[in-house]
């Protein structure tokens, strides 16, 4: 057998903090690979200029897109807040039974605004739209990481199944 040194436990520690800070990182590298994708777009236009002014983007996918986006921000908020929060979810069960209906809803939604952003982004870029509006997918999502724990008190199925016990 093998005594353990005192500097074992250190370098747990380090690797520790390490694991716990990497994808803190990897989240600040997709915001900010989406904000210099937003501001350059594909070098010849910015994301900001093309949605909001550029003649060849299909107006009526682009509302259809943006409609989609504000229905999953509305589910979001409804599943972040009110089934955690506002309803004291007490059960084992991540959500409440009635909330699979809003998941159904926003799955849907975000394949609608999908399919009609790309339709409405593809006359600009062409080949280049999957991977412009994937970056600033990722760059949204990450960026709900970085927010404080405090903000969204999210419950996960270990904590709430600690609670009924």
């Amino acid at each position: 057998m093998q005594r353990a040194t005192s500097a074992e436990p250190a370098n747990r520690d380090v690797h520790g903090s390490a694991d716990k800070l990497w994808p803190q990182i990897q989240a600040l590298l997709w915001i900010v690979v989406a904000i210099a994708v937003g501001f350059y777009g594909n070098g010849k236009h910015d994301v900001i200029t093309v949605a909001r002014h550029h003649p060849d983007v299909w107006r009526e996918a682009y509302y259809v897109g943006l409609t989609g986006i504000g229905i999953n921000i509305v589910i979001f908020f409804y599943l972040a807040f009110w089934t955690t929060s506002v309803t004291a979810l007490d059960s084992a069960q991540p959500f409440e039974p009635g909330s699979s209906a809003a998941i159904h809803i926003g799955t849907a939604a975000g394949i609608m605004a999908i399919v009609a952003l790309a339709s409405a982004f593809w006359p600009v870029w062409n080949v280049l739209t999957p991977v412009i509006m994937f970056i600033l997918f990722m760059g949204s999502i990450m960026s709900v990481q970085l927010f404080p724990s405090w903000l969204f008190p999210f419950k996960t199925l270990k904590q709430a199944s600690a609670r009924a016990e």
